[in-house]
């Protein structure tokens, strides 16, 4: 009589802000890709998925679509999604079997949320994008791009008032 394999489960699962703290990559990205299900492997699903990268929100992943460990057999420890867009939680995958990302944390962390029209569903709880980012420590992008406009312009204008003055004397 052949073993009996059943999936490890997670002692403890990291919470949001823990997950984007360790994770290398959060990307927002839709799966456009997938491996084969491996046969006779039970009720598992593709050993791996592709992922096309629509922007990055944290980290370096230097590609437009990033291949990511998926079901590990049976067990979903990797990046199970279906067809829409996502906020993925990845880490660098640290051996040689053709993946380059994984789940934070082998699967016992936060790994993905939907994303529609600039709000991320977190288990059914609609959250604004600029919320989302301060949810998970990450500043708003359009205050900090603002602010930064905003201070350009205050050291043009005063270089040009300290120009202006020295010129008259």
């Amino acid at each position: 009589m052949p073993a009996v394999m059943a999936c490890e489960p997670c002692v403890s699962k990291l919470d949001l802000t823990e997950t984007a703290r360790q994770a290398d990559v959060i990307i927002i990205g839709k799966r456009v890709g997938a491996a084969p299900y491996a046969e006779g492997k039970g009720p598992g699903g593709p050993e791996w998925v592709d992922i096309a990268v629509s922007q990055t929100i944290k980290g370096q992943s230097g590609q437009d679509i990033l291949r990511v460990n998926s079901w590990d057999g049976m067990c979903p420890y990797g990046i199970v999604i279906g067809n829409n867009s996502y906020v993925l939680f990845l880490q660098k995958r640290q051996n040689a079997d053709g993946f380059q990302y994984d789940a934070v944390n082998s699967g016992c962390a936060e790994k993905a949320f939907v994303v529609e029209n600039g709000v991320v569903d977190i288990q059914g709880e609609k959250k604004e994008w600029g919320s989302f980012r301060t949810m998970i420590g990450l500043p708003q992008e359009r205050l900090s791009m603002q602010l930064s406009a905003l201070v350009g312009l205050f050291l043009i204008l005063f270089f040009i008032i300290v120009y202006l003055c020295t010129k008259k004397k």
